[in-house]
């Protein structure tokens, strides 16, 4: 497979093109760019947005690689590419904040084509949108757009936001430096869209003692929640 790694908003900016035999891996390391490819800011366009383009098929992850709490946003091509999400998220958690930067919680939005209309629609305020039940943004492809709680409280994490947009785009969950104790750690992910979510789930037990949650958001109203085969909803 050939792969190109570029930046549609810098001026398809390559950042990678390499030749990736079957069953290896390649590492990409951005650190060099880390100013150009990090939405950092948020209520503001960004460029920062990736595009990979491979010639066969290939699976890929972005990976924050610092030496504390690394994380893995897994990257899924086109799963993860519509026009209605919902986002999801930990509710139990809150964010530390005797750190500099100071950790929070945002979720990212990438176009993917020129003149994409996005609609938000928060359940929690939003920095900079505290009042407003709908924000309406513009993107063109590779552009980026990134709205942050206002908190540190995982309570506010704005869970069940519906996002609707004109063209296909992809968001991004980041939920840094949670506190567990003594413990912290970055979580977060690249979002499906609501045409990709499913019925039916697997929720695969960790290795830690401590004690664990899943977490589920609905897309529809009256969604009955069956679990273990029991046929009464829980």
């Amino acid at each position: 497979a050939t792969v190109r790694v570029f930046q549609p908003a810098r001026g398809n900016i390559e950042l990678a093109n390499f030749t990736i035999p079957a069953n290896t891996t390649q590492v990409i390391n951005l650190s060099a760019y880390r100013p150009d490819v990090e939405t950092v800011l948020p209520n503001t366009v960004m460029k920062t947005g990736l595009h990979i383009v491979a010639s066969a098929p290939i699976t890929a992850y972005y990976e924050e690689a610092s030496f504390l709490n690394a994380e893995i946003f897994v990257l899924k091509g086109k799963n993860a590419i519509g026009r209605q999400f919902i986002v999801a998220a930990q509710t139990f958690f809150d964010n530390a904040d005797d750190y500099f930067p100071i950790p929070y919680f945002s979720f990212d939005i990438v176009a993917t084509r020129n003149n994409t209309v996005v609609k938000v629609y928060p359940t929690k305020p939003l920095e900079g949108f505290e009042g407003d039940s709908v924000i309406t943004v513009r993107l063109n492809a590779g552009e980026t757009y990134s709205f942050k709680k206002r908190s540190f409280l995982g309570a506010d994490n704005p869970v069940g936001t519906v996002i609707e947009s004109s063209q296909p785009i992809a968001v991004t969950v980041k939920d840094d430096s949670l506190i567990n104790g003594t413990c912290r750690d970055l979580v977060g992910d690249q979002l499906i869209p609501v045409e990709v979510a499913g019925k039916e789930y697997i929720v695969v037990k960790g290795f830690l003692n401590n004690p664990e949650f899943f977490f589920i958001t609905g897309t529809e109203d009256n969604t009955s929640l069956l679990m273990e085969g029991i046929r009464i909803p829980v």
